[in-house]
């Protein structure tokens, strides 16, 4: 399930889970940003630990749609390339069927003008 994931490795490396990922080394400084936030907030703010939370549900909301938007583009790269294949399919389909329909037109006529030939009486005066 996808809400238990987490992922935390920024090194911009190429990761494989059913699909390719790769993490962008920007998130790093995003990263140290976020938590150099978060350093400044420790002290005796009465709100600190309610500003933790909410800076780990950033964190947390931030992950998950980096990995939704992972998987709207792979899913938008796949729908492209399926609609590429049936429209080529469909192309080739329908040359096939405009040559089926015109060899079948042109033995219709040469069965045609065989059997008048063949029924064809010749008159001699």
């Amino acid at each position: 399930e996808d809400d238990d994931f987490d992922y935390t490795n920024f090194d911009g490396q190429n990761r494989h889970i059913g699909f390719t990922v790769r993490v962008d080394p920007t998130a790093n400084s995003n990263l140290a940003r976020l938590q150099e936030m978060n350093s400044h907030l420790s002290g005796e703010d009465p709100n600190n630990e309610q500003t933790e939370k909410l800076v780990e549900l950033t964190y947390q909301l931030r992950d998950k749609m980096e990995l939704l938007l992972d998987h709207q583009e792979y899913i938008k790269n796949r729908e492209s390339l399926h609609r590429h294949v049936v429209e080529e399919t469909f192309t080739m389909v329908m040359r096939w069927t405009l040559l089926e329909a015109m060899v079948l037109t042109a033995v219709a006529c040469a069965q045609v003008f065989y059997l008048k030939r063949f029924f064809e009486t010749k008159r001699f005066l």
